[in-house]
């Protein structure tokens, strides 16, 4: 078998492939379920009272974001993570049915690195990885766990993982396994949200959640997050800020553009590598 480097993916590929998942672990697998165009403006807050009409506990907000999520048919895709002296950011958009994720195009920027393009289309997962890093003949490879390349191999894991956590009924099972420490409302870009403030117990987290076995691996019980929702109970901005194994990991996830015309079509087959 000729090794990763003479079929066109050097050292550099199997580092980054390291750094995916670790980021990806670290940050929950979350951070392709949902994103959007970023609320980042300042947010001016009120008192809880004045959004009577939204849950005030855990479980009344993950019931709430299980029914919005149902009717969900695309969301746009933004996100920043933040880990181990690396910011990694992302774009994209997914198309979705019943709160799963059907297919994705995602552009990551990865310092260093360059740009990392997958798409998920019509159940194959396909990736084009930085022109610093891939020397192949062909932009595209077919992510595949029977791949001949090792390093392909290795992705095909993590990013089997990324498509079971790409969706959106994913925040659902984080808010079941949470309490609720406050909550008020927000304005975001001049659009009003309810702002909450929780804590998921990991070991409360269903044992399928895509990134769970990861945090228990690294000794992470207690996730704080925030996540705002907007009037229909859809989740427009998700924030998490700890520490894995004497790492501050942070991630920031936006949702919006909700139900746009997307459509997700693979690469040309003659722009694929196949093996």
């Amino acid at each position: 078998m000729r090794s990763a480097a003479r079929r066109g993916y050097g050292p550099e590929m199997i580092t980054f492939g390291k750094s995916a998942v670790i980021l990806a672990a670290s940050a929950c697998l979350l951070t392709v379920a949902a994103c959007g165009p970023a609320a980042t403006g300042k947010s001016a807050s009120t008192p809880a009272s004045s959004s009577s009409a939204m849950p005030s506990d855990a479980a009344g907000v993950s019931a709430l974001l299980r029914d919005s999520t149902s009717t969900i048919r695309s969301a746009h895709l933004d996100m920043t993570i933040s880990a181990a002296g690396m910011t990694l950011t992302g774009q994209g958009d997914e198309t979705a049915a019943a709160g799963k994720m059907q297919s994705l195009d995602l552009t990551e920027n990865v310092p260093q690195l360059g740009a990392l393009r997958v798409i998920i289309a019509n159940g194959k997962t396909y990736l084009q990885v930085p022109t610093s890093v891939s020397h192949a003949t062909k932009p595209w490879v077919l992510v595949s766990p029977t791949s001949s390349n090792p390093v392909v191999r290795r992705l095909a894991t993590t990013l089997q993982s990324v498509q079971q956590a790409a969706s959106l009924n994913q925040f659902s099972a984080f808010s079941s396994a949470a309490t609720m420490s406050a909550h008020d409302t927000q304005d975001l870009d001049g659009a009003p949200t309810t702002h909450y403030t929780l804590s998921v117990d990991v070991r409360k987290l269903p044992d399928t959640l895509p990134g769970k076995q990861q945090l228990v691996t690294a000794g992470v019980t207690t996730l704080p997050m925030q996540m705002w929702l907007d009037a229909k109970g859809r989740l427009v901005k998700f924030a998490e800020n700890l520490e894995v194994q004497g790492q501050q990991v942070s991630t920031v996830v936006t949702v919006g553009n909700f139900d746009a015309p997307v459509t997700v079509t693979p690469p040309p087959a003659d722009q694929v590598a196949t093996d």
